[in-house]
């Protein structure tokens, strides 16, 4: 197949009004909702019957309810306000006459909801799901509706919610025993260990050496004598230490450790040396989940579990003993204190003398199941499975919808940016676009997946955008040029740590160090810069590789990987995500599938013939965007497309497949006509006029034979004149040029 570039600008859409790409995008109508980069347009779907739209509204919190029978007037006629069962919709669906919208928490480690609505707009439901309802779907039948619940901690990180999914069952009463929540407790044990289950984890560590100022770190409460813990050393050594034989009574002492927050760990261990020399008292370890300095003024009024048996304590002669490392699975709770429970009389006998050191609390991974995000659910064509993707775990997840069970949990695994054609530009700083292979693994990390079936196998695409964690209380962003590179791994540090090299790219610090010596022995980038196909046991089957960057680079140099909400931003992304492609949507034209990719920064559309799955071809580039405005105005276009939905011509109000495009920026509301060669017969095609081959670096030969015609520049200036069958513009710059005569215009791109 040709593989013919299609670009619209602002100043060429007039020219397009009868191009024969194989597949081509027309504008037809915009909505305006006078709101820049504030949400005001999110998620849409289509009620076929009633040829309505319903947007995700953020900026309103509601969903804005469109007639488009006539695609080029979008009319808004009602507006569904959910401020009763949450704080915001965040997806919308539709099947048989319902509307289904995933409506998060006002707390946000609270439980969201899926409300239903009739096509009238009148309320039918309100059902529980997980926390933080971020995706909706029916699948293929209406029989269920799966909800995607992300889970996120909040800025602070005082919590991390599960992330699970929820399954409604549609054939019966709507109602709460209706809802199956499915979480991933099953794989805490045991998952791939590729999988991505990081972020913050809880430690505790004292080992006094900062003096006495140490023990300001503890808790120390004295409730009988008049000797306490205090700070002591010997031979350089620093440790707290009890002993009550000149004490002027019966002593008891508590030295405690800060309260820690364990939830949301996979496991955590408590750990400290001893040494112990006389006899006589007592000394006893015991942990806490609900002591509060600030209420047990006594400790012994909170509840305490003694576990000194669960250590190696030291057998005397100041022997330094280690405790071993004990467990804590039955207290990964929110509020976890260890305690040092000393009891001693004074005098000889009755006054053990015992240091404490080392003291360590140590939390290791997080809890996967809490640490999972589901973001994104698309179903299989044969309505027998779902996909599920964890963007930041880099992860999918099946669940089998015979039986409502997620049976597999994969890793998505990294694209190698330093072999064949995974290329890309990775400075916002140097002067020129500079698209090649650098020593950096990218994380897929998908947004928006879509299922699709070729003879009868299964598949999903995928929009590798890619996502990082980036809280108040914790960010796992670094850059290339402040990270400590390892000299074996990377002899050429110095250079690839400069602004203009691979210095300024954004890389996650959670992975790289993989012998635990501090540097950094692989880099690992958000994102793929690409749409991937996998097979329904998620495998890659094919990647886009760089070819999203190098249609951008030669159709747009002037905007290469610009951002959505300033104009004058050329190279802006590319230390990120690139292009970042968001959206995607998989639709049926003539026989043919096609993906439809949505880049949320750049704005416009990808378009790919995927009907060979292991071998795509790219068709063209549509991008509805004027750069010679601000981004805030209201004509600049199409602002960070974050959803698309296409209507199949049967659907359609006109009889025509559209493509719809809610933009988030923007905050508009797109419809585009879809049309082009792409299935036509040969007697159709024999009244159309083709160009091959489209690129070409300067010969382009025309299926029909033009009398009189034009060679046009992207301002309309003709350059050339036009006549026979085939034209030579190797004489002109690489780049878009339009080819306008008796049978229309055609796009000519130049390499």
């Amino acid at each position: 197949m040709k593989r013919i570039f299609t670009l619209l600008t602002f100043s060429a859409l007039s020219l397009f009004a009868s191009a024969q790409s194989l597949v081509e995008l027309n504008s037809l109508s915009t909505y305006k909702t006078n709101v820049f980069d504030d949400g005001a347009m999110e998620i849409v779907a289509y009620n076929e019957f009633s040829q309505r739209l319903y947007a995700i509204n953020s900026y309103e919190k509601a969903v804005d309810v469109f007639d488009i029978s006539n695609p080029a007037n979008i009319v808004k006629v009602d507006s569904l306000d959910i401020s009763a069962y949450g704080d915001a919709p965040n997806s919308v669906a539709f099947y048989g006459d319902l509307i289904a919208i995933a409506v998060q928490a006002n707390d946000f480690d609270a439980n969201g909801k899926a409300v239903f609505y009739d096509t009238t707009g009148a309320f039918v439901a309100a059902l529980e799901v997980g926390v933080l309802p971020d995706m909706i779907t029916f699948n293929r039948d209406g029989s269920k509706v799966l909800v995607a619940n992300e889970g996120e901690p909040d800025d602070d990180y005082t919590a991390d919610p599960e992330g699970s999914v929820s399954i409604i069952d549609m054939t019966g009463a709507l109602n709460q025993a209706a809802v199956t929540n499915l979480d991933f407790n099953s794989f805490n044990g045991n998952y791939d260990p590729m999988i991505r289950n990081f972020g913050p984890v809880n430690n505790f560590f004292e080992d006094f050496e900062n003096t006495a100022d140490s023990l300001n770190n503890l808790n120390l409460v004295m409730t009988a004598g008049d000797v306490s813990f205090y700070y002591d050393e010997f031979s350089g050594d620093h440790f707290a230490e009890a002993n009550s034989f000149g004490s002027n009574g019966p002593t008891v002492a508590w030295l405690i450790t800060p309260a820690q927050n364990l939830t949301g760990l996979d496991s955590a261990y408590f750990s400290f040396y001893s040494a112990k020399n006389f006899s006589g008292g007592d000394l006893d370890i015991l942990v806490s989940t609900d002591y509060d300095e600030n209420v047990n003024t006594d400790p012994a009024t909170a509840t305490w579990d003694t576990i000194t048996s669960q250590f190696a304590l030291s057998p005397g002669s100041y022997t330094d003993t280690f405790s071993g490392r004990y467990s804590l699975h039955n207290y990964l709770q929110a509020k976890v204190s260890f305690a040092f429970y000393y009891r001693g009389s004074p005098g000889g006998g009755g006054s053990t003398l015992w240091q404490i050191d080392d003291i360590n609390l140590e939390g290791t991974a997080p809890r996967l199941s809490q640490n999972l995000e589901p973001e994104y659910i698309t179903v299989s064509t044969d309505n027998s499975t779902a996909f599920v993707v964890c963007q930041e775990n880099n992860a999918m997840a099946v669940i089998d919808l015979s039986t409502n069970s997620i049976t597999t949990l994969k890793s998505l695994g990294f694209k190698d940016w330093s072999i064949g054609n995974n290329r890309f530009d990775a400075s916002n700083t140097a002067s020129s676009i500079n698209i090649r292979n650098w020593p950096v693994y990218g994380m897929y990390q998908p947004d928006a997946i879509k299922a699709f079936a070729i003879a009868g196998t299964n598949y999903v695409a995928t929009a590798n955008e890619g996502d990082a964690r980036d809280y108040d209380a914790y960010s796992e962003e670094d850059r290339v040029k402040d990270l400590s590179l390892d000299p074996t791994a990377f002899p050429n540090a110095a250079d690839l740590q400069q602004n203009d090299s691979l210095g300024r790219l954004n890389i996650t610090t959670t992975l790289g160090d993989t012998d635990g010596d501090g540097d950094y022995d692989e880099l690992y980038a958000y994102g793929a810069r690409s749409f991937s196909i996998w097979d329904d046991q998620l495998n890659l089957v094919w990647d886009s590789g760089d070819e999203f960057a190098q249609a951008l680079a030669t159709l747009h140099p002037a905007n290469f990987n610009s951002n959505n909400d300033v104009n004058s931003s050329l190279k802006s992304r590319s230390d990120d995500k690139g292009s970042e492609p968001e959206a995607i949507e998989i639709a049926e034209i003539n026989g043919y599938t096609i993906a439809l990719i949505g880049l949320e920064r750049m704005g416009g559309v990808m378009v790919y013939d995927i009907s060979n799955p292991s071998s795509p071809s790219f068709i063209s580039y549509f991008i509805n965007r004027d750069f010679s405005v601000p981004a805030s105005d209201a004509n600049a276009g199409d602002l960070a497309p974050e959803d698309l939905k296409f209507i199949p011509a049967d659907k359609s109000p006109n009889g025509q497949a559209l493509l719809v495009s809610a933009n988030e920026v923007s905050g508009t509301l797109s419809i585009y006509s879809v049309g082009g060669t792409i299935g036509l017969s040969e007697e159709d095609l024999a009244l159309t006029l083709n160009v091959y081959p489209n690129p070409s670096s300067g010969i382009f030969h025309f299926s029909q034979i033009i009398e009189e015609g034009q060679i046009l520049n992207l301002n309309g200036q003709v350059l050339k004149s036009v006549q026979g069958q085939e034209i030579n513009i190797s004489d002109l710059s690489k780049g878009i040029y339009f080819l306008k005569s008796e049978w229309g215009t055609l796009q000519l791109l130049k390499k």
